[in-house]
């Protein structure tokens, strides 16, 4: 079992194993056979792009953004948020949490040649002006990646990326202190702004987790929507402070990414809050 620091910190992770896959495999196909898929609206998250041992393949990254591009709408996450959809097919908005190197280097080109928007979720403290910061996976980074610079997010912001809150650091906010809490959610909010002289409307909750009280601390930090990580549609019901959001496991194929878009995976919606209820129950022991 992985340990946990004093914030909540999640010592190691490592994406599905292949016994997980294929098990949630099985599922999906159960699930589509019994026609409990739904379409709608959804919103994908990638960490990073021909990185470290736990990034998304250069070639993964290609032909999943081709598909999306033939096959659904990759469309602006504010747009999808809003609501102000022209009923496209398939509507998907692309999204990458942290703020490593290949997002500008690597996933960005590739968006690029579909002139596909995307949003980064950034953890503020490592970001620098100068010299690129190495993650440290005992603080729960993914592990041998180098974070963005600055001038590299205003260059993401000006080709029409949005840029949103990941907090300062990458702990976990349900296990913080009051104080603790108002800085991740303000001094990070604050950086982004001071740096790019606009507002940031958007936050993502480390590893998905949050309550109450922290989505309370989001709304009163000024945040417009904060992510979460669970599977589902963003429909019309969607909790602007906790909308759903799946993460691309670096071990899925096109088919299942394909069975996700259409729903398939969308059971998995229950298990993820249920083990998200279960541990604030934990932690509010």
């Amino acid at each position: 079992m992985a340990e946990q620091n004093r914030f909540g910190v999640q010592e190691t992770a490592t994406p599905m194993s292949t016994r997980q896959i294929n098990l949630k495999r099985r599922i999906a196909t159960l699930s589509r056979a019994l026609n409990m898929s739904r379409r709608g609206p959804r919103i994908l998250l990638y960490h990073s792009v021909a990185g470290g041992p736990m990034s998304t393949s250069l070639n993964e990254f290609k032909t999943q953004i081709g598909w999306l591009a033939r096959n659904c709408s990759i469309i602006d996450l504010e747009l999808l948020l809003e609501k102000q959809l022209t009923k496209p097919a398939y509507p998907v908005a692309i999204t990458f949490d942290d703020g490593y190197v290949s997002v500008y280097t690597e996933a960005k080109k590739i968006l690029d040649n579909y002139n596909a928007p995307a949003t980064v979720y950034l953890n503020t403290g490592w970001i620098d002006h100068d010299i690129p910061m190495r993650s440290d996976r005992g603080l729960g980074h993914y592990p041998n990646e180098y974070f963005l610079l600055w001038g590299q997010v205003n260059s993401l912001r000006t080709a029409g990326w949005t840029i949103g809150s990941h907090g300062v650091n990458h702990f976990d906010l349900t296990r913080l202190c009051g104080a603790q809490l108002h800085k991740e959610l303000a001094r990070s909010r604050q950086t982004i702004e001071a740096e790019l002289r606009e507002p940031c409307r958007h936050f993502a909750y480390t590893w998905g987790r949050y309550n109450r009280r922290v989505k309370s601390a989001v709304m009163t930090a000024g945040y417009c929507f904060a992510a979460s990580c669970h599977h589902g549609v963003v429909g019309n019901t969607a909790d602007p402070f906790a909308f759903p959001r799946i993460n691309v496991d670096p071990g899925w194929t096109l088919d299942d990414l394909r069975a996700v878009i259409q729903g398939d995976w969308d059971y998995l919606n229950w298990i993820q809050r249920g083990r998200l209820a279960v541990s604030n129950f934990v932690a509010n022991k």
